[in-house]
């Protein structure tokens, strides 16, 4: 008990110093700050990252937090050149901190490995996946998001790297987690069947990759889904265009 106490009290304190510290960096977003401007999204990140190597040095707790929110939203926008740096820099931080096989560096490290196949660094990413399966497995549980995730990112590595087998085996086991943690229609679960087209083509199983999207039309007009129906719409006309090409050749 005493223990357990001690732990929310140290999360509560490092929750209060996170909120002021992003407190603060809101209350900087004024025009008279920069120069009679209002920054950007981008500019307010780039001030905090100049700014975050000389703060929380007695917090190290509270210095990977923020780092791996900075990490994700640089990942977000798409500026692979800083988050994947930052992640590399998080992985020795929360290793040195907590341990290779805690669950806080493992989850950061799947980030890392996950901004690195986004960015076509596919044998980087199953570097630092593949010898970690098991111990993903055993420590977030073999019906867990967080295995899920990293199913995903390997075997979507494992696809483009031209590893069809191991990509179909771990899409597989990612599919059977998805099919019991996310109901029919879910985000998740039209994800992993556009995962799925994407394997099948690659597979050369053109039929089957057009009838793996096929399966999520039902869910095409869901108002929270909008984002989701661009990307499978294209990728169904796509693949439709792929088997009638197909179809014609001679």
């Amino acid at each position: 008990a005493t223990w357990q106490w001690h732990r929310a009290e140290a999360a509560a304190r490092q929750s209060d110093r996170v909120t002021t510290y992003l407190t603060d960096l809101l209350a900087s977003a004024s025009p008279d700050e920069h120069g009679g401007e209002w920054p950007t999204v981008m500019q307010l990140l780039e001030s905090s990252r100049a700014s975050l190597p000389g703060k929380f040095l007695d917090d190290p707790d509270t210095r990977i937090r923020l780092l791996r929110v900075m990490a994700d939203t640089y990942h977000e926008l798409n500026r692979f050149d800083v988050s994947i740096p930052l992640f590399t820099e998080l992985v020795g931080m929360a290793t040195e901190r907590y341990g290779e096989n805690d669950p806080r560096t493992l989850q950061i490290l799947w980030r890392q490995a996950r901004a690195l196949q986004v960015q076509g660094q596919f044998d980087k990413a199953i570097a630092l996946l593949e010898p970690r399966v098991a111990r993903f497995r055993d420590t977030f549980g073999a019906v867990s998001d967080d295995y899920r995730l990293l199913l995903y990112v390997l075997s979507a590595s494992y696809t483009r790297a031209g590893r069809l087998d191991d990509a179909d085996t771990m899409l597989a086991e990612a599919g059977r987690i998805t099919e019991k943690l996310f109901p029919p229609g879910s985000p998740e679960r039209l994800s992993h069947l556009n995962h799925l087209q994407v394997l099948r083509v690659g597979q050369g199983r053109l039929r089957d990759g057009l009838a793996a999207l096929k399966e999520t039309e039902p869910w095409w007009n869901h108002p929270a889904l909008q984002g989701d129906r661009i990307l499978l719409e294209g990728n169904a006309s796509a693949a439709l265009g792929a088997v009638g090409l197909a179809a014609a050749d001679p």
